[in-house]
This record gives C-alpha cells, sequence and structure tokens, in this order.
C-alpha cells in the first residue's frame, strides 16, 4: 500500500496534468493569431436580400428615373433622386467604342438600364445602340442601329419612344407605330400636345391618339407646366398661354427686351418662363400674366437646369452661374479650376478658362441640393494644328504634354483639360471634382502622344443615387464622310495628309458611374480563445467590390468605411466604433469578463463612397480563467511537488518498522 508521500507525488502530478490539459485547451498568451483574411471576390450567387445582389443580378427597376436626354419632360434637368453622390467614387467604367467611335452624349435611365447610341456622324462604323445595367454597367441588350430613346411616363411598364415607335424598355425590340406621336405628354391628363397647337386625348399610349382641340396657328409647343396644366409658345418676342386642357388662350402679350435678338423658353416651373436669348441674357416672365419679371443682358450665357428657385447658367467665357428664379439676382458663379494655364494667353475677350466648347453641346443636372457640371478649357481641332505639333509641357520640364493650341484660331473644338464636378447647388461650393487624369492616374503624355484631358462629359443623367457621364473621346468633332480636313481623322483626303499623326490620338469616349460602391466585410481575433480579463486583438478589412475597383491600377480599399464593433453571445454590446484606414483595414482591442462563446459581429451603415455592408462575423471562446492566472497555479503545484521529491526522497530515508520500501 502506497505511504503518505507517495500519495501527495500522485495528486500533485495529476493536478498537474490536468492543469496541462486545461492550459493547452486556452492557448497560450504568444499563439498566433487563427484568422487570415483571404482576397474576397463577387460571389456568382447571391440572395435577393443582400447588398450585394443588384450587383450581381440585374434588376429592371429604376426609382427616379432619367427619362429624356433633359432628365424629364419639363426639360428641367431635375433628378428627383433621393440622393446623389458626394464623393467622387467611381462605381463602374464602360469603354464601349473601338477606335474612330464615339458615344452619343445625352443617355437615358430606366427600367434598370442607361441607354446610349453610338453618333454615327464620329464613326466608321454603322450605329449601336446599347443598354447597359445601371449598377453594373454590363451589357443587357444591344440594337444594331444608333437610336435615341425617352420615357413619356416613368411607369416601369411604360414603353419608350423613338418617334412614333414604341419599343419595349425590357429588350429594345419594337413593340408598335402609331400614326401620331404628339411631342408633349402629362399622364395624369392623360392628354397630349403638339404643334400647332394641338392637343390630343391619349389615355392609352398603345393607341393612336384623339384630337381634341386646335387653335390652327402654327406655333410649337415651347413648355409646358404641369403644376398649372397650362402650354406656351413664343414666336418672335410674341408670348401665348393656353388652358391645356381646351386649348383656349389665356394671355397673349409681346415680351421687349433692350436685345436685338428674340427670346426663347427655356423652362416652366413654380410660375414662372425661364426665357433667354441666345449668347444674350437671361429673365423669367410671370407665367399668370406674361410679365417680364427680370432680365439680366449683361453676358454670353445659356439656361442649363432649375431646381431649388434656381436658374443654373453657364457662360461661353469661363463661368457658371445661378440666379435667383423670382427676382433674377446672382447667387453664385463658379470659375473652373485649372492647372493648365492657357498659353498665351488665348483672344483678348476671354481670359483663358472657357467653360464650355460649343456651349449648346453642354449642360449639367441637379439632384439632392447638388449641381454636376462639365467644364473645359477652349483649345481647337487638333488638325488644325502645324503637323506634328507636340503640345504643351506643363509643368515646364515635367515632361507631361498637354494638346492645347499656342496660338488659338477662332474654330472652338478640341479640350485642353476638362473636369468634372459636383457642386453645392445653394452656394457653389465644391464638393467634389474628377479632373485632369481622372480615372486613369498620373495623367502623362509624350510629344507624340498627349495626356488625357480628364472627363468631358457633357450630358450628365442622375438616378437612384448615381450621376452617368457620357464622354466625347478625346478626339472629338472628327466627322466622316467629309473633306474638310479638320473633319478627316483618317487622313482620307490628300489636304489630311500631313496630319496623318492625328489618327493615333484617339481616346474612346467612356461611360462612368459616380456614386457609392458595394463593400465586403471580414473580421477576426487574434485568438480563438481567451480567459476572462484577458484582452484580444479584433482585426479585419473592407473591400470595395465596385466594378471600378478592378481596373488597372484602382485600389479595392474602401477606405474611410466606418464599421461597428460588437459582441452577441451570453451577454451583448458594443466593443468599439472604428474607421478603415488607408489599405481598408480595422483593428481594435476588447477584454471580455464572462465566459461564454460569442459572436464578434462587424458591421457597416456605409459612407459617402460606400454603401452598407453585411454584416461579418468570427467566433471567439471566453473560458472561466485566463492564461495568466493559470500559468501562477501551476507554477505552485511544480514546485510543491519538488520540493517534496528533494527533501523527502522515498528511497533514501530510513524503513519504519512493518515497512516495505520502493525500489
Amino acid at each position: 500500500m502506497p505511504n503518505d508521500y507517495a500519495k501527495i507525488v500522485i495528486v500533485s502530478m495529476a493536478i498537474l496534468s490536468a492543469f496541462l490539459v486545461f492550459s493547452m485547451n486556452t492557448l497560450p498568451l504568444n499563439a498566433q493569431a487563427e484568422s487570415t483574411f483571404a482576397t474576397l471576390t463577387m460571389p456568382s450567387q447571391v440572395a435577393p436580400g443582400s447588398p450585394l445582389y443588384k450587383y450581381v443580378n440585374h434588376v429592371n427597376v429604376t426609382q427616379s428615373e432619367w427619362a429624356t436626354s433633359a432628365g424629364d419632360p419639363l426639360n428641367l434637368r431635375f433628378s428627383s433622386s433621393a440622393t446623389a453622390p458626394t464623393t467622387n467614387h467611381l462605381l463602374w467604367k464602360d469603354t464601349l467604342c473601338r477606335m474612330y467611335e464615339a458615344l452619343l452624349q445625352g443617355e437615358v435611365v430606366f427600367n434598370g438600364v442607361v441607354i446610349v447610341g453610338t453618333d454615327t456622324g464620329k464613326s466608321i462604323y454603322p450605329g449601336v445602340t446599347f443598354a447597359v445595367d445601371q449598377n453594373n454597367g454590363q451589357i443587357i441588350w444591344s440594337l444594331p442601329s444608333s437610336v435615341s430613346f425617352s420615357k413619356l411616363s416613368s411607369n416601369e411598364s411604360a414603353p419608350m419612344w423613338s418617334g412614333s415607335t414604341a419599343y419595349s424598355p425590357y429588350t429594345g425590340q419594337v413593340l408598335y407605330t402609331l400614326t401620331t406621336r404628339p411631342t408633349t405628354y402629362d399622364p395624369v391628363l392623360g392628354m397630349a400636345w403638339a404643334t400647332g397647337p394641338i392637343g390630343y386625348s391619349w389615355p392609352n399610349v398603345a393607341k393612336n391618339p384623339v384630337q381634341v382641340w386646335n387653335d390652327n396657328l402654327g406655333a410649337s409647343i415651347a413648355a409646358y407646366d404641369n403644376s398649372t396644366q397650362e402650354l406656351f409658345s413664343v414666336t418672335g418676342n410674341n408670348f401665348t398661354c393656353y388652358n391645356a386642357k381646351t386649348g383656349a388662350i389665356v394671355w397673349n402679350k409681346q415680351v421687349s427686351t433692350a436685345l436685338t435678338g428674340t427670346l426663347s423658353i427655356s423652362k416652366a416651373i413654380n410660375g414662372r418662363l425661364v426665357v433667354s436669348s441666345s449668347y444674350e441674357g437671361v429673365g423669367a416672365v410671370d407665367e399668370a400674366t406674361g410679365k417680364l419679371l427680370w432680365f439680366d443682358p449683361s453676358m454670353e450665357i445659356d439656361v442649363r437646369a432649375v431646381g431649388y428657385g434656381l436658374v443654373i447658367c453657364s457662360s461661353t467665357r469661363t463661368y457658371y452661374y445661378a440666379f435667383d428664379i423670382n427676382d433674377g439676382h446672382m447667387v453664385w458663379k463658379y470659375a473652373p479650376m485649372r492647372n493648365v494655364p492657357y498659353p498665351q494667353g488665348g483672344p483678348s475677350s476671354y481670359d483663358g478658362n472657357e467653360t464650355m466648347k460649343h456651349s449648346g453641346f453642354y449642360t449639367c443636372a441637379i439632384a439632392d441640393g447638388y449641381v454636376y457640371c462639365t467644364t473645359m478649357q477652349e483649345t481647337t481641332y487638333p488638325t488644325l494644328l502645324p503637323p506634328n505639333y507636340p503640345g504643351i509641357q506643363w509643368p515646364p520640364g515635367s515632361g507631361v504634354y498637354y494638346w492645347v493650341n499656342p496660338n488659338p484660331f477662332p474654330v472652338i473644338a478640341h479640350p485642353g483639360e476638362n473636369e468634372f464636378v459636383c457642386l453645392n447647388v445653394y452656394t457653389g461650393a465644391v464638393v467634389w471634382r474628377a479632373g485632369v487624369g481622372y480615372p486613369l492616374g498620373p495623367n502623362v503624355g509624350t510629344a507624340q502622344d498627349p495626356a488625357y484631358a480628364g472627363p468631358n462629359m457633357g450630358y450628365p443623367a442622375i438616378a437612384d443615387g448615381m450621376v452617368f457621364g457620357t464622354e466625347e473621346p478625346y478626339s472629338s468633332h472628327t466627322g466622316v464622310g467629309t473633306s474638310r480636313p479638320e473633319l478627316d481623322p483618317l487622313g482620307r483626303y490628300p489636304e489630311s495628309i500631313p496630319k496623318w499623326y492625328i489618327s493615333n490620338q484617339w481616346y474612346p469616349g467612356n461611360l462612368y458611374c459616380f456614386g457609392p460602391g458595394p463593400v465586403q466585410l471580414a473580421v477576426g481575433t487574434s485568438l480563438a480563445a481567451v480567459g476572462a480579463g484577458q484582452s484580444v486583438t479584433i482585426s479585419g478589412s473592407a473591400v470595395d467590390m465596385s466594378p471600378a475597383a478592378s481596373l488597372p491600377g484602382a485600389s479595392k480599399a474602401a477606405v474611410g468605411l466606418p464599421v461597428l464593433l460588437r459582441f452577441i453571445g451570453p451577454s451583448s454590446g458594443a466593443i468599439a466604433n472604428v474607421v478603415t484606414n488607408s489599405q481598408g483595414q480595422f483593428t481594435a482591442t476588447w477584454t471580455p469578463s464572462t465566459t461564454g462563446t460569442y459572436s464578434i459581429v462587424a458591421s457597416s451603415a456605409g459612407s459617402a463612397s460606400y454603401q452598407a455592408a453585411a454584416p461579418a462575423s468570427t467566433i471567439l471562446t471566453v473560458t472561466g480563467t485566463s492564461p495568466t492566472i493559470i500559468g501562477s497555479i501551476m507554477g505552485i503545484a511544480a514546485i510543491t511537488v519538488s520540493v517534496g521529491v528533494i527533501t523527502m526522497p522515498i528511497g533514501k530515508r530510513k524503513q519504519e518498522e512493518g515497512e516495505e520500501l520502493l525500489e
């Protein structure tokens, strides 16, 4: 039978073994991190409730449609979208064109697609129409001809139109063709109007409209105000207001100004007719009386958009302006930001920072308190430049060249520098801009291949919190089928052959989409298990899943994203609010106090650049005693066993009477 000392040894060894097993389960303090973060990719299948669903699956719905090239039937270029991009985060970019092929500016957005056709006047190929997914830029359908579409109604199932032919917005296929298709339509009244003016009853757009009145004045419809249900026409400076239901003339008035030109009606809204004279000024007429309320003849200006009680105009002499629609006072003006100076100043009447190329080609769009504009620096057709013109190197010695003409010709065309800018509609303050080289990175060029001038998007469109822009090709205004050398990019005519080098200077027009992008989160812990009272490091990453994040040179790191870390288990609560760094990573430390199994959850409500993300989680086990305390107890146990063995060596002590020694 073992003696008492042997029992002590056995018990001590059992305790030691138990602690060893326990300590192995709790992991030592220097254990390696269990979690590693693999590169995340867009999944091929996503559940409908996932934030990523619309980026993987085509959803044929647009909540706030951009139904015409002017945005809406009232030609206001105002979007009902509840949100609009407040950063220049690029969601996707499509290069749909080939060499010597260009896109028409003036896209429409409805039924989940952005529709744009090619410009056959600037292409050597037959026309094509593309419908691409508004969320990811993937082609949904296309047509073997270039067709400009619009919708008369924001109803999802309403057809899209080109002339008198109706097309399916889901496939682009022809549905039917009418004998008559009026130009202006009110779906609430179920009426439409055309030149005459003529009024039609048109409750069913699948059937020909029925004429209900005709004033036989030969006047075209210049504007329609759906709030008052009144039509307006202008002949010379003679303005006429009609009751849209009956055709009765409400008033007719001669509106005079000190201008040599005639007035035209640009917009009608909130009891005001916004009027302008070609390059001679802007003003407003009272819809109720025909009285000219105000007119500013001081500048060469064109009306672009109306919203929030402001008339947004552009000048061919540098600026964008905002005028109060009621009294005409200037609320703000914006001068484009330039990096490259206009060589030798430019014509004496200009200040060198030209806002528009051909003023009528460029406009802006308004939504959610912001106005999105394209500005550009004036220069000339490159084919009018000397043969093998090297461009302007700026800054000097940098090796970066821009295609800016040192001796400006009177012909206005190619941009020396572009920007696409978002302004606060109330103040004109810059919210964000995409300038020279965006989104190609460093704007490098050579004497033979001048640098990219930046996005040149004359007709931005806004829908569902995104801004879309069709960019003119860098060598724009290069038509086909003409003997004019400045319009002959291929040098097919003898007078063009010295300019042959131009054929190598073609940057295809892109289709851009700016807006917040989808994000995937990953999270892990430095230890799989800890003891209560022991700290653990929580780390994670946020990956930008936008299609544009996969472009060459783009970063997939979702930078500046706020992330909430929480624990869910026997008790629940917040761990920390963190923000991703320049690498899209985040970290925090947590010291749990209660034992149990916990889910560590990372979630994000999104930011200006990123949408809300699906939560990510990992499991952490919290045991009853921390490894530090266990180590102390084990040390005490080891000392006890050691002392027992050393001070009381069993095989060396004196034999007691009747006791057998253990060998």
